[in-house]
């Protein structure tokens, strides 16, 4: 992950993994967060999900171990279906200054009012021509 991503996840991934990989009890342990930030012009949301199962085995001299998994899922999120609150909170955090945040938002109307004003060739039916 780069750019202003990184340390929007930096702070939830910590606490997750400090959470889980910190519990050293016998059994299974799992953590789920996610966060929504202001990225690459897009809202994008991140999942977390760590899994952790501590085990004993006996013997001689009594072993403990573990088992851990974790899953990051990054998605772009349509900010048109989100309330316009939220879009302006997820600016504000990436941009201090309110100036920023409407120059953002005035280059992300102009990117979207370009894309959907383009036309772009189909591509049902393939590649190829109907000859």
């Amino acid at each position: 992950f780069e750019g202003d991503f990184k340390g929007g996840i930096k702070n939830v991934a910590k606490i997750a993994l400090q959470t889980i990989l910190g519990n050293g009890a016998i059994g299974e342990c799992e953590q789920q967060d996610f966060e929504v930030l202001w990225t690459n012009k897009s809202l994008v949301r991140v999942d977390f999900y760590c899994w952790r199962y501590n085990f004993s085995s006996k013997g001689v001299i009594t072993d403990v171990e573990n088992v851990f998994a974790y899953v990051v899922v990054k998605r772009v999120i349509d900010w048109h279906k989100v309330d316009p609150q939220v879009v302006t909170y997820c600016l504000s955090k990436m941009k201090t200054d309110s100036r920023d945040v409407m120059k953002e938002i005035d280059d992300v109307t102009e990117i979207i009012t370009k894309l959907r004003n383009a036309s772009f060739p189909s591509i049902e039916g393939g590649s190829g021509s109907k000859d």
